[in-house]
């Protein structure tokens, strides 16, 4: 079997996991006493210990190899799952149910590189000048699991409980789990783990222009990442949106990834390349966000959302095969383990940053600020375009393809 097939499923198990939580988490952190600035906090500590945590997960990879790593993730973020789950049965014995929800967060954010190491597991068995392909593959998974995760999510709080929707995501995380233990096979070539123990980060991070791809990251990222704690609240306070309604709207997101990571991103990236792509989603993205923010009533947020999701759609997997494409064969695992990391700096930060801006500014001023700082990552990556063409003339990458069975 091509192992971006089970990478693909593996990608879809867990972002319906994690876009279960999207719609809830806000309102189960008012259920347990929290507020909007809590619950960009919660956030925060689902993505804040990847910044250290997913480089070294990436070298782990590339050292033992990427179905034992995954594996390990796999029982860990199904551990966080459970926690969140059963927060308000241990709150009554000791800390308290808010603190066992943001342990909860924490767990699953330890061990939440699963994304990094399937864009490892494409990058072992794709060309580079086919890495933005398969990056797209793996991103209209995550576009699928967007559509469905935060109506289910939405759905099950609604019907059940807030503290049910742990159990929803455990069930699709251990999907995950049996899936990488069947059928992912092994994609590291076993002469390549001696090589790859000798590389650093920091060899990795000041390689071609790496750093400047993961700082255009690192902006879209932030000014993503403000959509997040804080759109249940604007929508409940616009639309008076409910959970399930909320999730509907979040998973509108996920039908536009579809469409454009599924089949518009290959035709555009031939036409455009992965430069002059990754800005136009740049573009796509700080528009929808200034259209969110500004209260111009259903149509306009419908826009917004559409926006976001066609930025996203374009910008992610333009960046990765760029950013594929600056370093060897044997740097894959670590590359993408860095740019995860800087992935969820970004997060950590514009989650903390927009629930306290909300709660205390508003939705506009939030959305706004994300707008500008997400639309000042077209620069580095215009830095990259301007320095592209000559370097393809004097430098190649080596390149080993692993044939899929």
């Amino acid at each position: 079997m091509n192992p971006l097939i089970p990478a693909a499923l593996v990608v879809l198990f867990e972002g319906l996991s994690f876009g279960a939580v999207l719609p809830v988490l806000t309102g189960y952190s008012a259920e347990l006493g929290g507020g909007p600035a809590i619950a960009g906090l919660l956030f925060a500590m689902l993505t804040a210990p990847k910044v250290i945590l997913n480089p070294l997960w990436g070298k782990l990879s590339d050292k033992q190899g990427r179905k034992p790593t995954l594996m390990i993730l796999g029982l860990g973020t199904l551990s966080g799952s459970l926690l969140w789950a059963f927060a308000p049965t241990l709150g009554h014995f000791i800390f308290g149910a808010l603190v066992w929800l943001v342990i909860s967060r924490a767990v699953a954010g330890i061990f939440a590189a699963q994304a990094a190491l399937t864009f490892a597991v494409a990058a072992d068995v794709t060309r580079p000048e086919k890495r933005a392909v398969a990056m797209g593959m793996l991103g209209a998974a995550f576009g699928t699991a967007f559509v469905f995760g935060p109506a289910l999510g939405g759905i099950t709080a609604k019907h059940f409980s807030s503290s049910s929707v742990g159990f929803l995501c455990a069930g699709f995380q251990t999907l995950s789990f049996l899936t990488i233990t069947v059928f992912l096979r092994e994609t590291l070539q076993k002469d390549h783990h001696v090589t790859r123990t000798r590389l650093s980060l920091r060899q990795i991070a000041v390689h071609r222009y790496v750093p400047v791809l993961l700082l255009a990251t690192l902006l879209t990222t932030i000014g993503y990442a403000v959509l997040i704690p804080t759109f249940q609240p604007l929508t409940k306070e616009r639309f008076n949106f409910d959970f399930a309604q909320t999730g509907y709207a979040l998973s509108v997101l996920g039908m536009v990834g579809i469409v454009v990571q599924g089949g518009l991103i290959r035709p555009t990236l031939k036409l455009l390349g992965e430069r002059a792509t990754a800005v136009f989603g740049t573009i796509c993205l700080a528009g929808g966000l200034f259209l969110v923010g500004f209260d111009m009533g259903l149509p306009g947020m419908w826009a917004g959302i559409i926006g976001i999701g066609l930025g996203t759609g374009f910008m992610m997997p333009a960046i990765l095969g760029l950013l594929s494409m600056q370093v060897s064969d044997v740097e894959q695992g670590s590359v993408h383990g860095l740019n995860q990391s800087v992935t969820s700096m970004g997060r950590a930060i514009g989650f903390a940053l927009s629930g306290v801006v909300f709660a205390a500014a508003g939705a506009t001023v939030t959305y706004t600020a994300g707008a500008i700082i997400a639309a000042a990552a077209v620069l580095p990556i215009l830095i990259v375009a301007a320095h592209h063409h000559s370097d393809d003339k004097n430098e190649s990458l080596p390149v080993t393809i692993v044939d899929p069975d």
